[in-house]
């Protein structure tokens, strides 16, 4: 149970008593991210109540969005079930009644549109029927004539006239693939990265960045370590963290945004041009070309 959505249940209006008591069941249920998994019959039991009841009660809680249904499968036979979730801050009960109006003229709507589009089933023989199809190469729509004739018997035979056009198949093109269009967020990137360490254009950037299958979201946290970088340490763009810093695709295809924000660092390496005879072999590290 969800000590917090139990006292938000009680104290919201909802101007129904029995619609207030599913909610406050439900959240009774709930755990603290507000999901529940109690079926109709369980509600209308605990709320001694009709299922039908129960379902109309839950049905307006969702439209005026007190709560949200999910369907689920799950166990052997893979049964669906219900998954709820409370969101009972961003219900409003005023709007129930405008919602209910609107959604019962949709639904009106739509039986009507159902009901111009039914195929007629009055048609009786000697009718001669024409039935519209998709136009033809000249224009004209072909028709389908049907009537009737008597056969030797006497009895009436229904003949289907060949259509006037000969139909013909339109011809079905390729799908094209459109190509993914460069985001901005590619150019924010390589505009924030030392000038001295790109070693290319955004376009390859970008190429590398497809390769490597990497989302929105790696982008955002790519600017805010280069951001946060270039705050902790100004002369990381340089030498970060006592090494030289990497080039823009290492920096891309090692991830190197996910390690530690570089830490200013008093070294005499930083003040004084580097030794090339002391041993130390960073100066050569990867020089950045994409």
């Amino acid at each position: 149970m969800s000590v917090l959505l139990m006292a938000q249940a009680w104290q919201v209006k909802l101007a129904n008593a029995s619609r207030k008591l599913v909610l406050v069941k439900l959240a009774d249920n709930a755990n603290d991210e507000g999901f529940c998994w109690p079926s109709y019959n369980y509600l209308a039991e605990q709320c001694e109540m009709d299922r039908r009841t129960v379902m109309r009660h839950v049905d307006d809680l969702i439209l005026t969005g007190f709560l949200i249904k999910k369907h689920r499968k799950g166990g052997i036979h893979f049964n669906k079930s219900n998954m709820f979730q409370l969101t009972i801050n961003q219900g409003d009960i005023s709007s129930l009644t405008a919602k209910k109006e609107a959604l019962k003229l949709a639904k009106k709507a739509e039986r009507e549109q159902d009901e111009k589009i039914a195929p007629s089933d009055n048609l009786t023989l000697g009718e001669v029927v024409a039935e519209d199809h998709p136009p033809s190469v000249t224009g004209s729509p072909d028709l389908v004539i049907l009537t009737t004739r008597p056969s030797v018997t006497g009895s009436p035979r229904t003949i289907i006239e060949p259509s006037i056009e000969p139909s013909i198949e339109p011809s079905i093109e390729p799908s094209v693939k459109k190509r993914a269009k460069k985001p901005k967020y590619i150019q924010a990137i390589f505009d924030l990265y030392p000038a001295h360490r790109r070693g290319g254009t955004s376009s390859q950037l970008w190429k590398i960045w497809q390769k490597e299958n990497l989302k929105d979201c790696d982008a955002e946290n790519i600017l805010i370590w280069l951001e946060s970088a270039s705050v902790s340490d100004p002369q990381w763009a340089t030498y970060a963290n006592g090494q030289f810093v990497k080039g823009l695709t290492k920096f891309i295809r090692e991830k190197h945004w996910r390690t530690p924000i570089p830490v200013a660092q008093k070294q005499q390496s930083m003040n004084q041009p580097a030794n090339f005879h002391s041993g130390d072999t960073r100066w050569s590290e990867d020089l950045g070309v994409l």
